[in-house]
């Protein structure tokens, strides 16, 4: 059967479904956005990856290191050997065809008494020095993006629960201005209602001011120089209590950046010491010399020898140059005992900032925010018919949003201890920590 359709009414299908189609596109799009990324140990390891290999000041430690390492293999084991030349003249004719008067040698140091040796040591020490400050830094600058990473979803959490609050808030306002026009509401408390919506707008574009900066710190921790986002980010939630055992400490006193590096300078400094200490031995070198008769060609003599320096008119400049090296090694066991102790004491300290922090979250998530959700649901259900007051009902919405706030900021707390724990151990895997808790899932709010 034929169904005769105006143009009008074409129109008005076609618009239909072209907004029918933009809106199941729409729709699309949205399921298609994909989660914020939990701010787990995989998503720091894989940043991290990234981070190695464009960050700049990794890239100059690396060069560094190259540049050590081409020192410590370019040291010399043999000195350059030294050539002579020259000629003679002689008052009387003869003398010249019996001793030659062109001569020419080659003398050559040798590495017998060990100063080479201890060169090459000390350009070894520098070598391995250079590759630990490396991994030190790329430990310090991934716990640094870490706490980038918890800074980002801390203020991504905060701002969802701030527009979160900014609906909730509108919703009621339609429900409080019809109690006013009934007489229900005063005017007062729809001033306070209206009060707290625009401090909640102010609030708002703050977070996302935040937000942004917390964004471009993680981009300079990966060392991006684009402005193209780096995602969106959320907390996981807080897991157990990491006790403060002496194998963790034994772990920190052994890994800590810190104590690695200093003791990487006390290796500079002994092999130092062994060089300055050998430097006053003397040099020895064995040379081979010929004499030449230039009116036939033929050699007229050849002598050899060894020669030998003598260093002991300096001796007392020698042994200051002993007591300044054994004076820097005194310094660097002094240094390293103090390091360790501080890595002592940090672990202590990061794992009692850690506790309380896990406390606070617990408490707010656990205890405080369902209550105070309770409370607030039956006060907004005894409002709507005119049963409570809308002061109170704004007041538990209040207690509601600063629980809210402060379990977000417990939990990345809880996180930025946990990245202080891992750089003070000098590793980047979270299962070197005692009951390291999972850290799968998403906030709960």
């Amino acid at each position: 059967m034929y169904f005769p359709v105006s143009p009008a009414g074409f129109r008005s299908r076609g618009i239909r479904l072209t907004l029918a189609v933009v809106g199941c596109a729409w729709s699309l799009g949205a399921a298609l956005v994909a989660a914020p990324e939990v701010v787990d140990a995989p998503l720091v390891s894989r940043l991290a990856a990234e981070m190695r290999t464009q960050h700049p000041a990794l890239r100059a430690l690396s060069a560094k290191v190259d540049a050590a390492r081409l020192a410590a293999d370019g040291t010399r084991r043999w000195a350059d050997p030294t050539a002579t030349a020259g000629g003679a003249a002689y008052r009387q004719p003869g003398m010249a065809r019996d001793n030659g008067d062109l001569y020419y040698g080659v003398q050559q140091s040798l590495p017998i008494l060990g100063k080479e040796k201890a060169a090459r040591a000390v350009a070894g020490s520098e070598a391995m020095a250079a590759s630990i400050r490396l991994e030190t830094r790329y430990v310090e600058l991934r716990r640094d993006l870490a706490l980038a990473l918890i800074a980002a979803a801390h203020e991504r959490d905060a701002l969802v629960f701030a527009r979160e609050d900014l609906l909730w808030l509108e919703a009621r306002d339609a429900t409080a201005r019809a109690r006013l026009s009934s007489g229900r509401e005063s005017l007062a408390q729809l001033l306070r209602l209206e009060n707290e919506r625009a401090r909640l707008r102010v609030d708002l574009a703050n977070d996302e001011a935040r937000l942004a900066d917390a964004e471009a710190s993680v981009r300079r921790s990966l060392g991006r120089t684009n402005e193209a986002s780096p995602g969106e980010f959320t907390l996981p939630p807080v897991g157990s209590e990491i006790p403060a055992d002496e194998k963790l400490v034994q772990r920190a006193e052994a890994a800590d950046p810190m104590v690695r590096t200093v003791h990487a300078q006390g290796r500079i400094a002994d092999a130092r010491l062994v060089a300055t200490h050998r430097s006053a031995r003397p040099d020895i070198a064995f040379g081979v010399q010929a004499y030449q008769y230039t009116g036939d060609g033929g050699i007229a003599q050849g002598m050899f020898g060894i020669t030998v320096n003598l260093p002991w008119f300096n001796r007392a400049n020698y042994r200051r140059d002993l007591r300044r090296d054994e004076a820097r090694v005194l310094a660097n066991r002094l240094e390293e005992a103090d390091a360790t102790s501080e890595a002592r004491r940090s672990v202590h300290r990061i794992v009692a900032d850690l506790a309380a922090a896990r406390r606070i979250a617990v408490l707010y998530r656990d205890d405080i925010l369902p209550r105070t959700k309770t409370t607030l649901a039956a006060l907004e259900a005894a409002w709507t018919p005119g049963g409570s007051d809308l002061r109170d009902l704004l007041e538990t919405r209040r207690q509601r949003v600063e629980a809210n706030r402060l379990a977000v900021r417990a939990t990345a707390d809880y996180w930025n201890a946990i990245h202080e724990l891992l750089l003070v151990c000098g590793t980047e895997d979270p299962g070197i920590l005692t009951s390291l808790p999972s850290i799968e899932g998403a906030h709960s709010r």
